[in-house]
C-alpha cells in the first residue's frame, strides 16, 4: 500500500511524506508559516522523491489535530481537495496518535503544543478511557494530578523541555520520549474513513517540479490577436518545442501527458497565432490557493505582450475556479518577468537560494492576494483594457 501523508498541525511544521508498505519512502517538511506558499510544492516533491504518481497512490492521510490552527486547516483543505480530485480514500488521524505511532507504550501522556503557552495533552492507559486536557502548562499539570498517580513513572511524548520541567516540578516521575511524526505510516494500518485524492507534480530532469516562469519582452512590433485555448495532448509536441527553447532544464513529455490526463487540479492553456502555438502556461488550483506551474513564450514571438495576455488569462481562470491568491517563482535575474508580475500585483515574499539546478541561481517567490476583491478586480480590468488597445 502506498499512502501520502499530509500534516500541518504539529510543531509549526508543514509535512508531506509517502509510505510504501508501512515504510517511509520520502518526506519533505518546512518549519514556519509556509503551508499556503509551499504546501503543494512539498507534496509534489515528496511524491517525486518516492517515484509515485496519482495513479499509484492508494490512500491519502491527513493529521486532524489538535495543533496549530492555520497549518491544520490548510493541510486538511489540501488533503480533501486532492483526494476528491484523484478519487482515492481519505483518512484522518489525530495528532496524539501520530506522535505515539510506533512507540507501543501501555501508558503515555502525549503533548501537543498549539500557540505559545497553550497545550493539549492526552493521558492514555491500557484498558482505561483516555483523558484530555487543554490549557496552559500549569493548568495541564494541575488537572492531571487529579487522576494520574505521580509516583508512577509517566512516559511523556512530544513535550518540549520547559513542559517536561513543569511536570517534573509538579511531582511527576518524567520519562521523555521523542515523537514519531509519520501520519502516512500510522494511517496505513487503519481503514479509510471516507472516499474522496492527490496529484502528481510534473517534474523534469533537474527541475524543482512545480513553479517556473520565464517571460521576456522587447519593444518592437505590434502584437497580433492571441487565441488562448485549453491545452490538449495533441499540443504537447509544440509545447515541448517552446519548452526546450525557453528553459535549460525541461519537463519530460510524459509530465505534460500526466498533467492533462490525470491531474484534476491542473489547468493548462496554449496561445496560438494563425494556428501556430507560440505560448503556453498552466496553474494548479486547490480551493483558494493557485500556483503558476509554468509559463513560456516562443523566443521568436516575445516582446509582443503575448506572455502578459497569457498571464492575464491564467489569473482570470484561477479567479473563476475560486482562487483568492496566486504564487509563482521566477529567477532572481529575470527583471522583465519580475516587472510584469509586479504590474499584476505580485510582491516578493521569499527567496530560495540556489533553487535552479542549472546554475544555482536564486528563485524569488512572488505572491498576489485578494484576487476576488474589488480593488484587484478593478486593477485587472484596467490592465486587460490596456492590452486591447
Amino acid at each position: 500500500m502506498i499512502v501520502l501523508g499530509i500534516d500541518g498541525a504539529l510543531h509549526g511544521t508543514f509535512s508531506a511524506a509517502v509510505a510504501r508498505n508501512g515504510e517511509v519512502a520520502a518526506q519533505r517538511d518546512r518549519t514556519g508559516n509556509v503551508a499556503l506558499e509551499r504546501g503543494l510544492e512539498l507534496i509534489a516533491g515528496a511524491m517525486r522523491d518516492a517515484c509515485v504518481t496519482s495513479e499509484t497512490i492508494d490512500r491519502i492521510a491527513v493529521g486532524t489535530g489538535p495543533g496549530g490552527f492555520t497549518g491544520l486547516r490548510i493541510a486538511i483543505a489540501y488533503a480533501k481537495s486532492l483526494a476528491q480530485a484523484w478519487h482515492v480514500p481519505l483518512a484522518g488521524i489525530s495528532s496524539f496518535d501520530i506522535l505515539e505511532f510506533g512507540l507501543e507504550l501501555p501508558r503515555a501522556l502525549t503533548v501537543v503544543v498549539g500557540r505559545p503557552g497553550i497545550l493539549s495533552v492526552r493521558l492514555r492507559s491500557y484498558g482505561e478511557p483516555a483523558r484530555r486536557v487543554s490549557g496552559t502548562t500549569a493548568e495541564a499539570v494541575s488537572a492531571l494530578a487529579a487522576f494520574a498517580n505521580p509516583q508512577e513513572p509517566l512516559p511523556i511524548v512530544g513535550a518540549p523541555e520547559d513542559v517536561l520541567a513543569a511536570f517534573a516540578e509538579g511531582g511527576f516521575i518524567v520519562q521523555p520520549y521523542p515523537p514519531t511524526i509519520h501520519v502516512e505510516r500510522a494511517v496505513a494500518r487503519q481503514p479509510p474513513r471516507s472516499a474522496p485524492g492527490l496529484r502528481r507534480a510534473a517534474g523534469g530532469k533537474g527541475s524543482k517540479a512545480s513553479l517556473k516562469a520565464v517571460l521576456e519582452e522587447n519593444r518592437f512590433g505590434q502584437p497580433q490577436r492571441l487565441e488562448i485555448v485549453p491545452m490538449s495532448t495533441s499540443d504537447i509536441a509544440d509545447v515541448m518545442r517552446i519548452e526546450r527553447d525557453s528553459f535549460t532544464t525541461t519537463w519530460p513529455n510524459d509530465a505534460f501527458h500526466t498533467e492533462l490526463r490525470s491531474n484534476k487540479v491542473a489547468h493548462y492553456f496554449i496561445g496560438r497565432l494563425d494556428g501556430r502555438t507560440v505560448a503556453y502556461g498552466g496553474i494548479w488550483v486547490v480551493l483558494e490557493d493557485s500556483h503558476v506551474t509554468t509559463i513560456a513564450v516562443d523566443p521568436n514571438y516575445r516582446g509582443k505582450k503575448y506572455g502578459e495576455r497569457l498571464l492575464c488569462h491564467l489569473i482570470d481562470e484561477a479567479i473563476e475556479l475560486g482562487a483568492a491568491w496566486m504564487t509563482l517563482e521566477v529567477r532572481e535575474s529575470n527583471d522583465s518577468a519580475k516587472n510584469l508580475y509586479r504590474k499584476y500585483g505580485f510582491t516578493v515574499v521569499n527567496l530560495r537560494r540556489a533553487y535552479y539546478s542549472d546554475n544555482s541561481e536564486n528563485a524569488l517567490v512572488m505572491w498576489a492576494g485578494n484576487l476576488r476583491g474589488d480593488l484587484y478586480r478593478n486593477r485587472l480590468w484596467a490592465l486587460r483594457a490596456s492590452l486591447e488597445r
